[in-house]
């Protein structure tokens, strides 16, 4: 493998321990990226174990603060080596004493399972997608399509909150009730459009009240391309209502879930 350079001799007296990246087989990629660089600075480096590599660097800290910059050179670190070869991504913050404990207790450890999860990622990428609603354009559709919001929110709209104030939590509700079937039709007509160009999908928590749908799928690489034409037709259909995010390349955290102990 050419994307970092492999260990050789003994380890730098000033490491406190070597911290991981990833998990990938050993294949060659272009020299240039022997310059990727990771936490504190330093060069990445593989330590081999038969047909797998682990990525590291040297730091001189046992524990990595998870500080913006950090974890901006970790993911730096994923997205650059994912250009050219897939990999099992490890979480951020796990470091390991020595090389033979990168061995013994990684790449030995969990050798099969390593090339069983590899080979079930082969041809594939993680693509995330979040989807937000504008709320103002969205809750005009609701009170224009549904007759009895309209009506109770125009009946209220003249009394005080005092006198119609039960009629105001019933309007509430029914509005919350509204909000969520509409947010339900949304994303099951986009799911329908996209999950028969996955393989798999998972689906994370909502993290705002505006969010419709919060997504990474597994897609062959020859469905990319499908893939983002299908969320264009569907973006274009609801341009005025809906914001999307999307992720192109991103490490598959979402299908991958390694927990290494050290």
């Amino acid at each position: 493998m050419s994307t970092v350079k492999e260990t050789q001799g003994q380890e730098q007296s000033i490491s406190l321990g070597l911290y991981l990246y990833c998990i990938v087989r050993q294949c060659d990629v272009p020299q240039s990226l022997w310059d990727i660089r990771g936490l504190e600075g330093e060069p990445l480096e593989s330590i081999t174990h038969r047909d797998l590599a682990a990525v590291v660097s040297h730091v001189r800290t046992e524990r990595q603060r998870a500080s913006r910059e950090n974890l901006m050179a970790h993911t730096l670190v994923l997205e650059k080596i994912m250009e050219h070869q897939q990999l099992l991504p490890v979480r951020f913050g796990i470091v390991a004493k020595t090389q033979d404990d990168v061995v013994s207790k990684v790449l030995q450890a969990y050798y099969w399972e390593f090339l069983e999860i590899l080979k079930g990622l082969d041809g594939k990428k993680e693509l995330g997608l979040k989807v937000f609603w504008n709320h103002d354009a969205i809750m005009g559709q609701i009170i224009a399509d549904d007759a009895q919001i309209r009506d109770l929110r125009d009946k209220v709209a003249g009394q005080s909150p005092e006198s119609s104030y039960y009629q105001r939590i019933n309007l509430g509700r029914l509005v919350e009730a509204a909000l969520s079937a509409k947010r339900d039709y949304l994303k099951t007509q986009l799911l329908e459009a996209l999950l028969p160009l996955a393989t798999d999908h998972r689906e994370n928590k909502l993290l705002t009240e505006n969010m419709v749908l919060n997504a990474a799928f597994l897609v062959p690489v020859n469905n990319e391309e499908k893939f983002d034409e299908a969320l264009n037709v569907f973006e274009g259909k609801y341009q005025d209502l809906l914001t999307f995010k999307y992720t192109a390349v991103a490490p598959p955290y979402n299908f991958v879930n390694i927990a290494i102990q050290l």
